[in-house]
């Protein structure tokens, strides 16, 4: 709609001169902004008052936690603005609004940090960042020191905080810019001054040489005539008037305007970092635009940081089996897993990086193995013993805040998780079973699951982050007839790119922060959620993989602590052709059929974001695209910094590739329906931000939690480690509804199943989220849950007893007590009270005869406190002294009222004398979990006489509840003495190929009926039964086999699965589908009657029916369409169709 201007207006404005209307405008007042960035700022440290840091691209301030003891000291940061030089004289200012960028210290507790006016000058200096870039700074040459920092006034202004953009704004603080404006003279600027009376509360900015500098936003009205003034940098301000802005060494804009918003001023031309890492030439707005950084000069002066795509994506090599004799003639394969530090290169710019690693690389060599095939991995800890204090000799700084280094110290432990197998609970990687060094355990994988891509890494108690971050992380694949991996002896199964042809690769994708020296950088303090600064692919900065022209399957790991990714594919040789990502799998297999996701995991169903430890199994066809075409992997990931865009380069060469197409199908993924569960559980996830650190240290900071609910919304009946409150039975189906209300997502991780996500919904607006197509019938053991949002995900418990893990998969998170513990029992009906525990029995489901023991055992090596040892009654795990002196006598662990100078675990955190890992001295401060008899865990007090069923490796462990439904492992998996064939579970009778057994209690289909529902198909699989041994099935293929329900996918114990009254068999027979009911087959044979159950003739009643449904008188269904719409197929029953009719009846 056009504005219209009274005529009378439009005369008067006509009346005036030009010089007049000139003289009204330039006498109205407007508003203008400046945002001024520090002319200088500077962190100062209290416990190391000579030092100055005002080089440094980062700023401090609040109180800091030394390690080892050591009193903790103050940070403050200073800052000035230049005022008078970016507002012209005159102004009248409105405003002022300090904004900064918080880099680390998220985790710290939420804190209170206050501007106060400086009373005299000082100096930034040029010291840099100090050798762990924590505000230590470098001893002063002239720059402000803790020393030298001058006196300060009241707070001008306060702010609270609790996430990563503050700004401070108040009447106070605008009175100082005021001030300054009016008195230049005065203007020393504010020092930022948290809370100093707790540890724990600093946080690093970024400063004037960082990526996003500290912003001092001014609303101000300029003077009438104010022009707008130009200088060299690109940058522009206002000015009282054309003399004056070429006096300060600026040029008046031409044409001459009286706004820098937008800034018009010729912007300088030079070298640009642009967010990639990569260089180029750019003005500096067009640089800063697309979120660069200008550093001018030209490109081979810059540092952009690492250059990406300059070294080859290396390729973890296949472990092999250390029995390769005995593997021939088909005994089990034994591997050795060996954690080492090792030394190797991850960018040719850095020097080389130490890691901890799974037999010497990072990442680890893949395991592969077959779907019922057992293996064998000897886990040894060959990592140096000793050191000394928090970090000693590991390779990341220990933070005994946490839970587990409250008890172990510095030590150096392992714990490897299988992440994705389903196995006991023996070897799980238990987060309390650890390995020290010069120690070993032997774990035992089944592999009784389908096909997949698992990943093994380090799941050791309160410091998993650390040592996955450090290297301890590789491929697991399992292999079956379906998808075979082409690893040996020939192609995949189905066609896919096959490793054996070197067209399928695994991607480990991690980022990481890299000190000068190439070592890993990780904050020393417990954080929120650590975000490195480069993207590691197989342990290389930004590779790239040279590619043929035609398909390759990549099995993508997020294997970071805590970011996020969004994937696209960027062809930068020929913009705009980009090649498409095929999703064929998820975490735990094949889907049902491939889904092109175009050239982005963004879709329309949602962001298309990507969590820690989700795996992603894909397609991209390089076919089609000329030698020398170069794709980028891109991360879109915008919201998390620091951003990383580059993951790594595709580089097309001139060879053939493999080029057959992709199946129409993969492996067929039953829904499991919502009303199918046996149980629902509730859980919320919750941020305690003040809470206490376990190691007695008095330090607060962000704790978070996942409380198990007594209903929906309801109250938490338990929160932490030890708090077991969830038995879901095994056999059973159960839904467990996570509530997430925090403002951070959270990966879930739950341990021994698969499980589908069934949905996710928004918790402010009720309304559903999308799933996303990873996540849609997919077998998954990730579900991604992001703030306040809550998610259904629903799961079989099955095979194994015991306590398992269920946590957060941000690794930060899962250390600081986001990790919970369930405890998978037997059913109850399988108690037979004895007074033995026997095989499927334990302590939950039979409490008669399997007892629960002292989870606590003398020699273990952990000086179990709470549970009653100390240095007399175990000296063998408690230190201490009763001889010589008092003075000198002291006892570590419980006070029994018999011992001198009892200290528990120690009388503060710095106290070694009970806990320290370098010399192998531990203290559990907390009791421990009592020992179930049956759970197959062998710990505390138990033994093979108290409880063989856990002790006693000869003692059958129940696998398959209730029969034997693996008939061919060579197994006595339900313990009745009986093994594969010569159990009556495993027989078939009837010659369907499913066992009595998978009949009986999974289909509930008769097992000594070929056709339980006499439908016309068999129970099982098609191409098992002949036709000519049941001629009354249906062999719609002509292949001489009669169909299966298994296969086709209807219900083995009803005739019409769809309920359109039509014969499952029939059909199929007919080529409509058995499962919709909104498809039926065209009989047209004219038998409409009866209305519900037609009998094979034709009469009088059939066109009684037919009249009838043409006339309207009554329902049509698929029934009546199948054999009564006679004329061309229109799905209605009209006069044309009882016009045929009546033709068949007179032929007859």
């Amino acid at each position: 709609m056009r504005a219209t201007v009274p005529e009378r207006t439009i005369k008067l404005l006509y009346s005036l001169s030009a010089a007049t209307l000139l003289s009204i405008l330039s006498a109205t007042a407007w508003s203008a902004t400046a945002n001024i960035n520090p002319s200088q700022d500077n962190t100062v440290a209290e416990e190391l008052p000579d030092n100055s840091s005002g080089a440094c691209e980062s700023i401090f301030s609040g109180k800091i936690d030394v390690p080892d003891g050591a009193d903790p000291g103050a940070r403050r940061a200073l800052m000035q603005f230049d005022i008078a030089g970016n507002i012209p004289s005159g102004s009248t200012i409105n405003s002022a609004t300090l904004s900064m960028t918080v880099t680390r210290g998220s985790n710290h507790v939420d804190s209170i940090f206050t501007l106060h006016p400086l009373t005299a000058a000082w100096i930034e200096g040029n010291e840099g960042c100090g050798v762990r870039g924590g505000g230590q700074g470098e001893p002063s040459s002239g720059g402000v020191t803790w020393n030298t920092q001058p006196s300060f006034g009241v707070g001008s202004g306060s702010t609270l905080i609790n996430d990563t953009a503050p700004t401070w704004s108040s009447a106070v603080m605008t009175s100082d810019v005021v001030n300054w404006f009016n008195n230049p003279g005065n203007n020393f600027g504010w020092v930022l001054i948290g809370d100093e009376n707790n540890p724990t509360t600093t946080r690093r900015f970024d400063s004037s040489e960082g990526a996003t500098p500290p912003v001092l936003t001014v609303d101000f009205d300029p003077p009438p005539g104010s022009v707008a003034c130009c200088f060299a940098d690109g940058g522009c301000n206002l000015q009282i008037d054309d003399a004056t802005c070429t006096g300060t060494g600026g040029d008046p804009l031409v044409p001459q305007t009286n706004t820098c918003d937008p800034n018009n001023c010729p912007q300088p031309t030079g070298a640009c970092c642009n967010a990639d890492r990569t260089c180029s030439d750019e003005s500096k707005d067009v640089c800063e635009g697309a979120g660069g950084t200008f550093v001018g000069g030209n490109c081979n002066q810059a540092d952009c940081g690492l250059t990406p795509f300059v070294e080859a994506l290396p390729v973890p090599p296949i472990l092999q089996p250390d029995n390769p004799e005995e593997v021939a003639v088909g005994l089990k394969p034994k591997y050795t897993v060996s954690v080492e530090e090792a030394v190797q290169n991850v960018h040719p710019d850095l020097p080389d990086t130490t890691v901890w690693t799974y037999n010497g690389a990072w990442p680890a060599a893949t395991i592969v193995a077959t779907k019922g095939e057992p293996i064998e991995v000897n886990y040894v800890n060959n990592l140096p013993s000793g050191g000394g204090g928090n970090r000693g000799s590991n390779i990341l700084e220990i933070d005994t805040c946490a839970h587990g280094p409250n008890d172990w110290g510095n030590a150096k432990r392992i714990s490897t998780h299988l992440h994705g197998g389903h196995l006991p609970a023996r070897f799980d990687g238990q987060p309390e079973y650890t390995i020290l060094p010069g120690q070993n355990d032997v774990y035992q994988y089944p592999n009784n699951q389908d096909a997949g891509t698992a990943w093994y890494h380090d799941h050791a108690l309160g410091i998993t982050r650390l040592n996955v971050y450090g290297g301890m992380a590789g491929f697991y694949l399992i292999r079956d007839d379906v998808d075979t991996l082409g690893i040996n002896p020939g192609p995949n199964a189905l066609n896919l790119p096959a490793a054996a042809e070197g067209n399928e690769f695994g991607l480990a994708i991690q980022d990481r922060t890299f000190n000068e020296d190439g070592s890993l950088f990780y904050n020393a303090q417990l954080e929120d959620a650590f975000k490195g600064e480069y993207v590691v692919v197989n342990g290389k900065v930004n590779p790239f993989l040279n590619v043929n022209q035609g398909k390759y399957r990549f099995r993508i790991l997020n294997g970071s602590q805590s970011r996020e990714y969004i994937y696209r594919l960027e062809n930068i040789t020929d913009p705009g052709n980009d090649p498409s990502i095929v999703l064929i799998g998820t975490d735990l297999g094949l889907i049902d059929a491939p889904i092109d996701l175009g050239n982005s995991t963004v879709n329309n169903d949602g962001p298309g974001i990507i969590g820690p430890a989700e795996r992603l199994d894909v397609v991209i066809d390089f076919e089609g695209f000329p030698a020398g075409t170069e794709i980028i992997l891109r991360n879109d990931e915008e919201m998390t910094t620091p951003v990383i865009p580059n993951i790594m380069k595709f580089i097309v060469t001139d060879q053939p590739g493999d080029t057959d197409p992709l199946p129409a199908t993969l492996r067929a993924v039953t829904p499991l329906p919502e009303s199918s569960a046996d149980n629902t559980r509730y859980f919320r996830f919750k941020k305690d931000a003040a809470a206490a650190c376990k190691d007695g240290s008095g330090r607060l900071v962000n704790e978070w939690l996942i409380e198990t609910l007594d209903g929906p919304g309801g109250n938490p009946i338990g929160k932490y480690w030890d708090d077991v409150t969830d038995f879901p039975i095994l056999g059973t189906r159960e839904i467990w509804e996570f509530e997430n209300p925090t403002n951070s997502y959270h990966p879930m991780h739950v341990h021994l199943v698969k499980f589908q996500i069934l949905d996710k919904t928004d918790l402010t607006t009720g309304q559903p989220i999308p799933l996303q197509p990873w996540e849609a019938n997919t077998w998954k053991d990730i579900v991604h849950i992001p703030a306040n949002t809550k998610a259904r995900i629903i799961m079989d418990f099955e095979d194994y007893a015991g306590r398992f893990p269920s946590h957060c998969h941000l690794l930060d998170h899962e250390d600081h007590e986001m990790m919970r513990q369930f405890q998978a029992s037997y059913d109850p009906a399988n108690c037979v009270v004895d007074g033995v525990c026997g095989p499927g029995e334990d302590c939950v489901s039979c409490p008669d005869d399997c007892g629960q023991v002292s989870g606590a055992s003398c020699g273990n090596g952990l000086c179990e406190a709470a549970d009653g040892e100390n240095c007399v009654t175990c000296a063998e795990d408690c230190a201490g002294r009763q001889n010589g002196g008092q003075q000198n006598q002291y006892c570590c662990g419980f006070d029994d009222g018999q011992v001198t100078n009892p200290i528990g675990c120690g009388v503060d955190a710095a106290d070694a004398r009970c806990i320290d890992g370098s010399s192998g001295i531990a203290c559990r401060v907390t009791a421990r979990l009592s020992a179930c008899c049956g759970d197959k865990l062998c710990e505390g007090a138990e033994t093979e006489s108290s409880c063989a069923n856990d002790c006693d490796s000869s003692v059958c462990t129940v696998t398959e509840q209730g029969a034997e439904y693996s008939c061919s492992d060579g197994h006595d998996n339900d313990c009745d003495g009986q093994i594969d064939v010569a159990d009556s579970d495993c027989l078939d009778p009837d010659g369907d190929g499913l066992t009595n057994a998978y009949e009986i209690y999974i289909l509930g289909t008769e097992p000594d009926d070929v056709d339980s529902d006499d439908d016309g198909l068999v129970d099982g699989n098609s191409g098992i039964v002949l036709l000519i041994n049941f001629p009354q099935g249906v062999d719609a293929d002509e292949d001489g086999y009669v169909d299966g329900e298994q296969t086709v996918g209807t219900v083995a114990t009803l005739t019409d699965t769809d309920g359109d009254l039509l014969n499952d068999g029939l059909e199929i027979a007919y080529g409509s589908n058995p499962i919709d009911p909104a498809s039926w087959p065209i009989i047209a044979d004219g038998d409409c009657a009866p209305y519900d159950a037609p009998n094979n003739q034709l009469d009088g009643g059939d066109l009684v029916v037919a009249l009838r449904l043409a006339l309207g008188l009554g329902t049509t269904r698929a029934l009546e369409l199948a054999h009564c719409d006679l004329g061309i197929p229109d799905d209605v029953i009209n006069a044309a169709d009882v016009l045929l009719l009546i033709q068949l009846l007179q032929s007859q």
